[in-house]
């Protein structure tokens, strides 16, 4: 990306008329700054590529580069760029925010007052779940008496396909409940992509700071409710990272 070792590192931007220094580090240790045009201010950090020509995708980066925006939204809203946006100088800032200002203005004014908090779902017990859907499932049954009847082994794996789409099928049952009983609480929301087979719901959900502690009293209510059956994983206050595109590519006529 630069014919040097040294670049700017961006997390985000946020509405101030004053260049300021925040009492925190960012990758790499380095000193977290703003510097900004009418109002509008990039949050950066000096980056050095060690020679290579894009941000490694480590734990420490990826964690600092969240830390430095968790500091900075106890005193302004902060519109998160993706991990890993960096640019070659002061200057291309400089640039980017007078060209882009008013899809960062409207972009802040949208998120002023709202949060993102994440939820992430987990069967205790997704043995128990499998098996359920194996043993209460009509053609699954069917298929296991023909297995055992003609010792045809080929058609475990028609067995193992049907209890899969089983499966993704109550994952998406389980999903539409739980997000249906946070949703009144929210803007909007978005359910993501889960990982792994015991996951069954992981959400975004924009809210209100002024509804946030609604939200948490139904989050504990889910909680309550579902003990002994799920897990939950609730975490925020969050930029809102996915509400919000802002993965930047400078174009050469903005440098």
């Amino acid at each position: 990306m630069t014919s040097t070792n040294q670049g700017i590192y961006l997390y985000g931007i946020i509405q101030t008329s004053q260049d300021r220094a925040f009492a925190t580090e960012g990758l790499q240790g380095e000193p977290v700054s703003t510097i900004g045009f009418d109002g509008l201010a990039a949050v950066y950090s000096p980056y050095d590529f060690n020679g290579r020509d894009s941000v490694k995708s480590s734990r420490a980066n990826m964690l600092a580069h969240q830390k430095v925006l968790e500091f900075v939204m106890h005193e302004y809203t902060i519109l998160p760029f993706s991990f890993g946006t960096v640019t070659e100088s002061i200057q291309d800032i400089d640039n980017l925010i007078r060209n882009r200002y008013r899809v960062f203005e409207k972009n802040l004014n949208w998120i002023e007052g709202r949060v993102e908090l994440g939820v992430k779902a987990f069967w205790k017990n997704p043995d128990k779940v499998f098996k359920e859907i194996a043993e209460n499932n009509p053609e699954v049954q069917k298929l296991k008496a023909y297995i055992e009847k003609t010792g045809d082994q080929a058609a475990l794996i028609e067995v193992g396909k049907k209890v899969s789409e089983l499966l993704e099928k109550k994952k998406q049952a389980f999903a539409e409940v739980i997000s249906e009983e946070l949703a009144p609480t929210a803007i909007e929301f978005k359910i993501n992509k889960s990982i792994t087979d015991a996951m069954f719901l992981n959400a975004s959900f924009l809210v209100s700071k002024s509804r946030e502690v609604e939200f948490d009293n139904v989050m504990e209510d889910l909680g309550e409710k579902y003990e002994g059956e799920v897990d939950f994983k609730y975490v925020g206050p969050l930029p809102a990272y996915n509400f919000i595109d802002l993965s930047i590519e400078l174009e050469e006529w903005e440098k």
